[in-house]
């Protein structure tokens, strides 16, 4: 009896969806940990960070676009909804952005 009580809790604890990923992903990366660190570290993780590379460091884009650092949300609608609540003329990148929004989001509302 209490081998098959032992049995049953074991079962119960090892064979959750929650442990089977854990192992499945231990296996998947136990050979690639170098590659996984290398993608964690990579600059171009953060959005932010690859939309100032591309429009070019000392531009001037990239340096508007260094107030949405550490956002977890960045998108065009999180700049949008800074743009709406600021105040005072816009500013050149201010109204590309808002150009932008008007012509990306008629395609996502098909």
């Amino acid at each position: 009896k209490s081998i098959a009580a032992r049995g049953k809790t074991r079962t119960l604890k090892e064979h959750t969806i929650q442990h089977r990923m854990r192992e499945m992903l231990i296996h998947i990366f136990t050979d690639r940990l170098d590659q996984l660190k290398e993608r964690m570290n990579n600059k171009y993780r953060d959005p932010v960070n690859y939309c100032i590379d591309e429009a070019g460091p000392s531009s001037d884009l990239a340096k508007y676009l260094e107030q949405f650092r550490g956002e977890s949300n960045f998108s065009i609608d999180s700049m949008t909804e800074r743009i709406g609540k600021g105040r005072g003329d816009l500013s050149k990148e201010e109204l590309l952005i808002l150009m932008v929004d008007q012509l990306v989001k008629p395609e996502f509302r098909q």
